[in-house]
């Protein structure tokens, strides 16, 4: 079966992160990177909202600070390394092109911003509980930086051309043309198997661009590496609109 999961990304009022009793779990949510405006810092996803990399084939980076790959969250090569130096602030991660670059202003009442998977079984299902859905009571999902703007109106399908075709989502930024209002909606790109390195590499998106950190997809990274950088950056990863690379899937 293919197209059963779709990809997000906005701000929002609920932190999905810090529900105790996960209830954004049961609506289909999985997180991989969150960047939290009032407190200025990436977050890494907790309980069950979070993806943790599934890459055998790589079980460390292998960098100046040994990042762990295999089994990791995903987010955690932004969050953890250095004593989470690229954790503060904007840059380096998926915020760093949202609001033109500048830190959104604190006193909003959508203090987060999200990047993730969504599944459509548990997002559809009408046995759901309308609470595990995000501002489902008015049916617009999460915001743009521009609070007013809805960034989408229903969950995206990753379409592929072929069932072996990986799908990646990022927040637009002004290094996709995007404008300070509509930045930090989602943008989907897709690539072929055995080509996802020479993809991500010529892909327009924010990263930590010092080589200590190992988190710089090369071209002639193997899918398998490139994949665990780019969890590690925050980002999520598809194939066929099924989880890759990635377990812990809602």
């Amino acid at each position: 079966m293919a197209n059963t999961h779709g990809f997000f990304a906005g701000r929002s009022k609920a932190n999905i992160n810090t529900n105790g009793s996960n209830l954004y779990s049961n609506g289909g949510y999985n997180i991989f990177c969150t960047y939290d405006i009032d407190n200025s810092t990436y977050v890494i996803p907790s309980g069950g909202t979070g993806a943790v990399i599934n890459t055998p084939g790589v079980s460390s980076l292998g960098n100046t600070y040994d990042q762990a790959a295999n089994n990791a969250m995903a987010g955690a090569g932004l969050i953890t390394q250095n004593g989470g130096e690229l954790a503060d602030g904007i840059s380096g991660g998926f915020m760093e092109g949202i609001n033109g670059g500048t830190q959104p202003a604190s006193e909003s009442t959508h203090p987060f911003f999200f990047l993730g998977t969504i599944g459509f079984s548990l997002y559809n299902n009408l046995g759901a509980s309308s609470a595990a859905k995000i501002d489902s009571s008015t049916n617009d999902g999460f915001r743009s930086n521009n609070e007013e703007l809805a960034a989408y109106t229903t969950a995206g399908v990753s379409n592929v051309a072929t069932s072996t075709d990986y799908t990646v989502c990022i927040c637009a930024g002004d290094i996709n043309g995007s404008s300070s209002d509509t930045s930090g909606a989602r943008i989907t790109f897709r690539f072929s198997n055995n080509a996802l390195g020479a993809g991500l590499s010529n892909l327009a998106y924010y990263y930590p661009t010092e080589s200590r950190f190992g988190l710089i997809i090369g071209s002639t990274d193997s899918d398998e590496l490139a994949a665990a950088k780019w969890l590690l950056n925050g980002y999520p990863i598809l194939q066929n609109g099924e989880p890759v690379f990635w377990d812990n899937a809602n």
